[in-house]
């Protein structure tokens, strides 16, 4: 999330603000660009930018703390950070929480979160194909080989998918370029272990097609199913029907992503090799976002990865607080919370029925309200016959409630990406620097390790 707090700042009128950015680095890294750090394509330096540079001119005008957010309190609307200068407490009227979210990568896996991942991860690849150059000349077999040539990511984020597909590209061109001799024997593969198989339906259609295109070009395995354990050199995994018929408690550890190892499932996972495995799936909430959560409303604070925020990025249950990145969800209304209103909205001519153009109707009124009907607005025939089961040329109510549980089954959030936390954080900047109502202090919490930005009016 560190980019969308950077374009906050950097789209914010900081002359109608006091600022104070607090954060324990000095500079931002472009976070897409992970991937290509880790596979050769870029260097380090080429995606970081020290936050002054950034900034500019416009830095003058911000107060900077080296030092890490650790505690908001929403009551006394203060943070309280741990700096070079030691612990202090400043106060705020508007807060913007951006502090990412935290890597769990358990142990025999690398994790990308930082430039020193990736350097890790293209350091161990590179020394997988090392490795198993010196087995090929003792004789080694193809089967030997292709298991010490496995590079396995964990993922189920669009992150992790776009990873998969640079490793692939990176082993490659490792192979035809520095090793032809081992790639005659064995060849390198790419597996990526999902959650579900619409782990990446935050993408939309269109990109999903392309992607799965490209992994058949670049002979990506995609391997549907829960991470069970992880051993040295090993990974185990359940698939997802196996996972389905374990206990909610007993897979649910890590977020459903590492499940416990004494599962009585454990004996059915099937094992792995791999050479190099890479963490890449949904991190957890960092220990401020937690902490922060435990101080609102539980009612209204159901989610247990980020902050829910309304439409406006603001946090529910709090006053002046918001929130972008991977460390908020936009809460998002489902059909089915509107069904008896839509239908009786829509029933026109009052005969407890929806016919095709009150249906057609429908889609058009609700489909910017609810984003999840836009695609199937050029299917509303098609839509409208599957759904009217008894083939009566109309909707009950009952079938029209089954089809909008059809219509939010497909319902996704945003996708934790960079350029969402960049759209986000555009948006507050300018939403500040319009924004007429009086206030004195905002904070903008932003993330590289755990940052803060202050924004007082002046």
């Amino acid at each position: 999330s560190t980019g969308g707090a950077m374009t906050l700042l950097r789209d914010l009128d900081v002359s109608r603000y006091n600022v104070t950015v607090v954060s324990p680095s000095n500079y931002f890294v472009l976070t897409p660009y992970l991937a290509h750090v880790a596979t050769g394509a870029l260097s380090a330096i080429a995606v970081s930018d020290p936050l002054r540079d950034f900034l500019g001119a416009k830095f003058d005008s911000i107060e900077y703390i080296d030092g890490k957010a650790t505690s908001i309190d929403p009551s006394q609307r203060t943070v309280t950070i741990d700096g070079l200068a030691g612990r202090e407490v400043i106060a705020y009227d508007r807060l913007v929480v951006a502090v990412g979210a935290a890597s769990k990568a358990p142990k025999h896996t690398l994790p990308l979160v930082t430039l020193a991942d990736a350097e890790a991860v293209r350091r161990d690849t590179v020394q997988a194909f090392e490795r198993a150059a010196a087995m090929a000349r003792r004789g080694a077999s193809a089967e030997e080989l292709s298991d010490a040539l496995r590079f396995v990511i964990v993922g189920g984020a669009p992150e992790s998918s776009e990873l998969a597909y640079r490793v692939a590209q990176f082993v490659r061109y490792l192979e035809r370029h520095q090793y032809p001799n081992l790639a005659a024997i064995a060849r390198a593969r790419v597996q990526l272990v999902e959650s579900h198989t619409r782990a990446r339906n935050a993408y939309d259609a269109k990109i999903m097609r392309a992607m799965s295109t490209r992994f058949q070009h670049e002979a990506i395995d995609t391997i549907s199913g829960v991470v069970q354990k992880v051993d040295d050199g090993v990974i185990r995994v359940l698939s997802t029907e196996q996972a389905a018929s374990e206990t909610a408690a007993q897979i649910a550890n890590s977020h459903s992503w590492l499940g416990g190892s004494g599962s009585s499932a454990a004996a059915d996972a099937t094992a792995y090799p791999f050479a190099v495995c890479v963490w890449a799936a949904p991190r957890q909430p960092c220990a401020i976002i937690e902490d922060l959560r435990r101080k609102l409303a539980s009612d209204v604070q159901s989610h247990r990865h980020a902050l829910l925020t309304d439409d406006h990025l603001r946090v529910l249950g709090s006053d002046g607080i918001y929130a972008i990145g991977d460390c908020a969800s936009i809460a998002q209304t489902r059909l089915l919370e509107r069904v008896m209103q839509m239908f009786t909205d829509l029933d026109e001519n009052d005969d407890g029925t929806l016919d095709i153009a009150e249906f057609r109707e429908l889609i058009d009124r609700y489909q910017h309200e609810f984003p999840q009907l836009t695609e199937w607005a050029e299917r509303t025939e098609e839509l409208f016959r599957s759904a009217d089961v008894n083939h009566d040329g109309v909707l009950s109510a009952a079938e029209f409630k089954d089809l909008l549980v059809e219509v939010d089954r497909d319902l996704t959030r945003l996708p934790s990406t960079a350029q969402t936390a960049f759209q986000q954080g555009r948006y507050l900047g300018r939403l500040f620097s319009t924004d007429k109502s009086s206030m004195c202090v905002v904070v903008a919490v932003l993330r590289l390790s755990s940052h803060a930005v202050r924004l007082a009016q002046v």
